[in-house]
């Protein structure tokens, strides 16, 4: 093994427990939080996984962007532009620390899949690995989250209880055992659940094989996003399904195993729901579900309708945008009051923030990103890679949970943002085994 190969391993392991200690970080801070007595809304440990990043930037500046794709490329000088200005406009309106930490959330992932692209790993090896250890990750989130259903920790409680006067967070639930919406070691149900959406599409090609663990977590993983109660995740993840069945090597079977699985946590669900209504006073989950059949007279839904027509009044009224910023935690850093800015929805907020220029690219950037996933499934297909194709087929599946999310909440942002530019630099990885020729991109 050469020095290139044992750094390339060394930053894989790092990239891993970076990505784990990002999920973490809030239980952390609650933890803290907690035990100190005083609640601090501004996250600041969620600067550590962000200036973290740096040395993926490090290594992709040390070893040059000749090996890496030049369709990544492509889409990173159309992120880090759109970025750019949006961040220029929040420093010139004043929003000087927040708009720095913002651009960091959404520009700083990015370099994960610079240093990835160029990685000399067969892309399936990857992924097998990626995907094993996002969903050991999902399976530790479940299985806390329904410790945290069943039996609220103290520290869980705590927060809960002062993020309302800070956030105006009233759609976490009360903080009591089977009356809260799970968020498990999350900042809230929303990334929970787009966690575990992500994490449930990157396996599943994980139904179509006889393994009982990976299917128990997958199972598990799925429990454990129903009670989290975020609908936008529920639907994500079934888009997700419906696009792995369409592009997989074996649909007929993936639609046999989802079938298999719906009807087991049909079942579940059944006989729980009486359960858990008893114990609650309600049945949450039933209620949610029915707000599908009813969403005329769906409060939240109204909200979000009435709160996207006065998004794009505004976004008309300033087509420059706002500048970054204004939303969410990072306000807080040049604020001056302890209540956060929040928009029901990565897209609206990017339109308000970015302005019609930067909104563009920013979309642009996510839709070329599923093209070129595509295209390289295509590639997998027409060369008869079966294993290339699966993977392919689940990459593509996750990049849709996210496009979907993005409708409801941030999902490119952060965690959320590390999962889709680890999809985009697997998919996009240039170099072949050591023996092949490396194709161009």
């Amino acid at each position: 093994m050469n020095r290139t190969d044992t750094i390339s391993r060394i930053l894989s392991v790092y990239c891993l427990a970076l990505l784990a200690f990002w999920v973490v970080v809030p239980e952390i801070r609650r933890l803290i939080d907690w035990r100190l007595g005083a609640f601090h809304a501004s996250q600041a440990l969620a600067l550590i996984p962000l200036l973290a990043m740096g040395v993926f930037a490090l290594a992709t500046a040390f070893r040059g962007l000749a090996d890496a794709s030049r369709k990544l490329l492509f889409l990173a000088w159309i992120w880090i532009g759109a970025f750019t200005y949006a961040c220029a406009v929040g420093l010139l309106v004043g929003r000087g620390g927040s708009a720095a930490y913002d651009f960091l959330q959404f520009v700083a992932p990015m370099f994960v899949a610079l240093w990835l692209s160029a990685s000399a790993e067969p892309r399936s090896r990857i992924f097998r690995r990626l995907s094993a250890v996002v969903l050991a990750m999902a399976v530790g989130v479940s299985a806390y989250g329904l410790v945290q259903f069943a039996a609220l920790p103290p520290w869980d409680v705590y927060w809960m209880q002062h993020v309302t006067t800070v956030t105006h967070m009233a759609s976490i639930g009360k903080p009591h055992p089977f009356e809260v919406r799970v968020f498990s070691v999350l900042n809230s149900p929303e990334p929970c659940g787009a966690f575990l959406a992500v994490a449930i599409a990157l396996n599943l090609y994980r139904l179509s094989e006889k393994h009982f663990l990976p299917l128990a977590g997958l199972v598990l993983s799925v429990i454990t996003l129903a009670l989290t109660l975020v609908r936008s995740a529920w639907i994500g993840l079934i888009v997700a399904i419906a696009i792995y069945v369409i592009f997989c090597s074996k649909p007929a079977r993936a639609i046999s195993a989802v079938l298999g699985c719906s009807l087991l946590l049909a079942g579940f669900f059944t006989f729980a729901s009486p359960w858990l209504a008893e114990q609650a006073g309600q049945d949450s989950f039933a209620q949610r579900v029915q707000t599908f059949a009813n969403l005329e007279n769906d409060t939240s839904a109204e909200q979000r309708t009435q709160s996207t027509e006065e998004l794009i009044s505004d976004a008309v009224a300033y087509p420059i945008g706002e500048g970054l910023g204004l939303i969410g935690t990072a306000a807080q850093l040049t604020s001056f009051t302890q209540s956060i800015n929040s928009i029901d929805g990565g897209l609206q907020a990017r339109l308000v923030e970015m302005g019609f220029a930067g909104f563009l690219g920013y979309v642009a950037t996510v839709l070329l990103a599923f093209a070129f996933v595509l295209s390289r499934w295509w590639e997998a297909r027409r060369c008869g890679d079966h294993t290339g194709k699966e993977a392919m087929s689940a990459l593509l599946a996750a990049q849709a949970a996210l496009i979907i999310l993005d409708f409801s909440i941030d999902s490119h942002v952060s965690l959320s943002g590390v999962l889709f530019w680890l999809t985009v630099g697997i998919a996009l990885a240039r170099r072949a085994r050591p023996d092949q020729p490396v194709r161009s991109s």
